[in-house]
């Protein structure tokens, strides 16, 4: 995505960076048998009313194997809103992936990690998807991420969130 940073920098909304992130997986994800689906109806919404509304779901051989949940950075309750909500779409699944889009200027990227973090470690959790291990930084295990941030946390020694935070101010 950084290599598209120009054509990002117009980009506002949180769908559109979907789509930017769902037009790069379908072109990587088949070489290893998997496949890649947006907007999918599964689980239940976060009013109980309806089927939920997923972001991106990975699928191997048919099984639901990952599912993205994508927000722009903005406060506390959005993030917590959308962390939990993974669950009611999908509560099978042991692997969650939270994709964070920071818009705010590149100077305060390293600020809106840590405010995540906070936020994250700040929600009060289902009893069952308590967080027992906080943020394991996980961006040093990788070459050239500079407008990245990895990190995992585990809930109930269970369940494992990753944490992906793009700078797309660059």
């Amino acid at each position: 995505m950084l290599e598209k940073r120009e054509a990002i920098k117009q980009v506002t909304h949180e769908n559109r960076f979907n789509d930017f992130l769902l037009a790069i997986l379908r072109m990587r994800l088949p070489i290893w048998g998997w496949s890649i689906q947006d907007q999918s109806r599964l689980g239940t919404s976060p009013s109980g009313k309806d089927a939920g509304e997923t972001d991106l779901v990975i699928q191997a051989g048919g099984n639901t194997i990952a599912l993205y949940e994508a927000m722009i950075l903005k406060d506390k309750s959005y993030t917590e809103h959308h962390i939990l909500k993974c669950r009611n779409y999908i509560s099978t699944l042991e692997k969650y992936f939270i994709l964070v889009y920071s818009l705010n200027k590149k100077s305060d990227f390293e600020t809106n990690w840590a405010n995540y973090q906070m936020h994250v470690l700040s929600i009060i959790y289902p009893p069952d998807f308590t967080i027992t291990t906080g943020f394991e930084d996980l961006s040093t295990k990788f070459n050239d991420i500079s407008g990245f941030r990895i990190a995992k946390t585990v809930h109930n020694t269970k369940y494992n969130v990753f944490h992906i935070m793009i700078d797309c101010a660059r």
